[in-house]
């Protein structure tokens, strides 16, 4: 969909065909899926191996030892032209094996590597394998979620977007919902979210406009596989050196040939003359020293789990000086648990219901969990599915002030018979300094200094030992003295 940033939200949903709240059906989704395709950034197909052994024989060093092995058989040194032949042969065949296992390797794991989205299908919200969205998908997105998508922005709450890697941007973006001029750059179309960037604070609905290769991450990708790919460092060497052998090498056959031919040699024995010497100044076993040594990095990578596609890419990762990796999901298993508390007395039945509310994860009736892993590690504490959905009936949503590293505190506003009741949680440091009271059995206490010292020194020791440690307030209770902006 073009200019969906232009467009009110209620006409982008009409035009793909989508209520808010409801989302696709499951049908439409799979026929949207088989007429857009998956959302995915589609590579160059995988060559065959043929190809790949072919490609083992481009390089000026061995055309130079492809020619010194005709000129071996053309002077009947079968000996040595076998010889040089078996070498070809040898180091084309480490340097096949060798990239073809890391190509098997790459497209293994990129079976295995899939990011998740939440996506309303039918009325429900559903996680799904992000290669799955479609446009007009609504896709919910908060705190630390890839945007899997391009799409125009129906709803948010204090959204903020890091589009560095697409725009060059380095702070993030802050996002509204209503439209924009027709004539707004890519870098100012604060309504649409697009593929690749990341949330760094707040969530929202979006409804998907573009995927896969239609987004502007793909149409990024059409432009880098169609550039022209440049030779990597050791191949650009050992180019370099095998045009100045050729030179040195063609110098020296004319002068020998021509210095004895003038001192009244026989011609052709000259000529043979010439071209051994120039046979001979080939260093035959240079392709397969560098093969080895780089197929010997290879392996030494491979035993650190790291896959090199290319063999000539060993050289080149030789000269990286600061790798960054994302460690969530990857080093990590991206999982929470409940496994302690700190309390006085009793769990106030408060406690609970602030695990919940204050939440925007999901657990559907197979058990599968939507949303950040703390939140759905809250609601696993609280174990019953039919509690967490009683609470939420009783207490429907109004507003919500999403976590961000600057509060370091998220807070939820809900309905209740007697008003409104507000839930928070966050960094105790944050939630105990806007404390007043403590409860301790039935009576509540002033948090005075030297509570709130004990409470953070407890919560420091926890940190300390690897724990993540958050604060729940317990409102109309303790008393807390929260303000929000928009609560």
């Amino acid at each position: 969909m073009k200019d969906a940033f232009a467009l009110p939200v209620e006409e982008v949903l009409e035009q793909l065909g989508v209520k808010f709240k409801v989302g696709l059906s499951p049908n439409e989704a799979a026929q949207r899926l088989v007429q857009y395709g998956k959302n995915r950034i589609e590579e160059h197909k995988t060559e065959p191996w043929w190809k790949l052994l072919i490609t083992q024989f481009k390089s000026p060093l061995v055309y130079l030892l492809l020619f010194a092995t005709g000129l071996s058989f053309f002077f009947n040194e079968w000996l040595d032209g076998i010889a040089i032949f078996i070498v070809i042969l040898i180091n084309a065949l480490i340097g096949f094996l060798m990239e073809f296992q890391a190509g098997r390797s790459m497209e293994a794991l990129r079976k295995l590597s899939s990011i998740s989205s939440k996506v309303l299908r039918a009325g429900k919200l559903t996680e799904i394998n992000a290669e799955e969205i479609v446009p007009g998908d609504l896709v919910f997105i908060e705190t630390g979620d890839v945007v899997s998508a391009d799409g125009r922005i129906v709803e948010l709450s204090q959204l903020q977007s890091d589009e560095s890697s697409l725009t060059g941007e380095s702070e993030p973006v802050n996002k509204i919902s209503s439209k924009l001029s027709g004539t707004s750059l890519l870098a100012d179309r604060k309504n649409m979210l697009f593929k690749g960037t990341y949330i760094t604070k707040g969530n929202a609905w979006m409804i998907v406009t573009d995927s896969g290769m239609n987004t502007e991450l793909g149409k990024i990708a059409t432009l880098v596989q169609n550039a022209e790919q440049s030779a990597t460092p050791i191949e650009k060497k050992l180019a370099e050196f095998s045009n100045q052998l050729i030179k040195i090498t063609i110098a020296l056959v004319i002068i020998i040939f021509f210095s004895g031919w003038i001192g009244g040699q026989n011609l052709w024995v000259m000529l043979q003359t010439s071209i051994a010497l120039a046979v001979a100044a080939i260093p035959e076993g240079l392709p397969i020293v560098a093969t080895i040594g780089l197929a010997n990095g290879m392996m030494k990578m491979a035993k650190k789990n790291v896959i090199v596609r290319k063999l000539s890419a060993v050289e080149t990762l030789g000269g990286t000086n600061v790798i960054c990796t994302d460690k969530t999901g990857t080093l990590t298993e991206n999982r929470m648990t409940v496994v302690d508390r700190l309390e006085n007395n009793i769990l106030h039945p408060r406690i609970l219901e602030a695990c919940i509310l204050c939440n925007t994860a999901e657990i559907d009736q197979n058990g599968n969990e939507i949303g950040d892993p703390l939140e759905t590690a809250l609601l696993r504490y609280v174990q019953s599915n039919s509690f967490i959905e009683n609470v939420r009936h009783r207490h429907p949503k109004l507003k919500e002030e999403p976590f961000s590293s600057e509060t370091k505190r998220m807070a939820s506003a809900h309905q209740n018979d007697t008003g409104v009741l507000t839930f928070a949680k966050g960094a105790p440091e944050e939630i105990i300094r806007l404390c007043e009271g403590v409860l301790e059995g039935n009576n509540t206490l002033a948090l005075d200094q030297k509570r709130k010292q004990d409470f953070l020194q407890q919560a420091a020791q926890l940190a300390a030992q690897g724990y993540k440690v958050i604060a729940l307030p317990i409102v109309n209770t303790i008393r807390c003295q929260v303000t929000y902006s928009s609560i």
